[in-house]
């Protein structure tokens, strides 16, 4: 009854923040690429309820702080056919005071309903404090997934909190035992590939170059690389020369 309340509340407050007009809840329905519904609430917004109802800021929650069992009861009540309502319940995890193996077993939830990139790539923040053992191997666990945007999930982890100096030979160790062709994959991994070439541009160059990388993956992330104006004309030079010379 409590979580039912809760998701009755937060809804009420989602369509006070919605878009009058509906023109924005259309576009981003076609940017987020779901079947959800989408009532049209701007990120900005949305964070800033989120954040009132984790730190128990919000006037209609009387100060209660949310904790992991009231965010899994939340999650499993809302509807999942409205994309701000499960967003909502991935930001409550983001901003709640909660340990890691909670906030990780409330991710691995909510991945179940994640449907677009959007709800992942909103979701998967840098993360300031963490156990970073732990959530390597979460993000690896994600990999290994056959759920498209569960993999893209751990690919966005990895590049969101992994590619400094300490972790990113890891990270590309992790990410060689990804197998899964899937279009949204695949774009994270060119993403996270013209990422970490900005401070490891040799290195991620041989690691682009690895048998068995997808030549989709491979000439995505140089596509990406030359759109980049974090690249020297030299580096962008040496990127068109490997890209032209990959087989057509």
């Amino acid at each position: 009854m409590i979580a039912m309340d809760m998701v009755k509340d937060v809804d009420k407050e989602l369509c006070k923040l919605a878009e009058v007009n509906g023109e924005y809840a259309e576009f981003n329905k076609r940017i987020a690429n779901t079947d959800k519904e989408v009532l049209g609430v701007r990120m900005p917004a949305m964070r800033r309820l989120a954040k009132s109802v984790a730190t128990g800021k919000a006037s209609w929650r009387a100060g209660a702080r949310v904790d992991a069992k009231t965010i899994m009861k939340f999650l499993r009540a809302a509807d999942k056919d409205v994309y701000e309502q499960v967003l909502f319940a991935g930001l409550l995890i983001n901003y709640a005071e909660l340990t890691d193996e909670d906030r990780i077993g409330l991710a691995r939830e909510y991945l179940k309903y994640a449907d677009s990139w959007a709800l992942v790539d909103l979701f998967a923040e840098r993360m300031k404090r963490f156990d970073r053992g732990l959530w390597m191997a979460f993000a690896g666990r994600c990999l290994a997934s056959r759920a498209e945007f569960t993999v893209r999930y751990g690919v966005i982890i990895l590049m969101s909190n992994y590619l400094d100096d300490e972790s990113v030979d890891e990270a590309f160790a992790e990410l060689r035992k990804v197998n899964h062709d899937a279009y949204y994959v695949k774009m994270a991994l060119a993403w996270l590939y013209a990422t970490a070439a900005v401070n490891h541009y040799g290195k991620t160059l041989r690691e682009l170059a690895r048998e068995g990388l997808d030549p989709w993956t491979r000439r995505k992330s140089y596509q990406k690389m030359l759109e980049s104006y974090r690249f020297t004309p030299e580096q962008k030079d040496e990127i068109r020369a490997l890209r032209a010379n990959m087989p057509r």
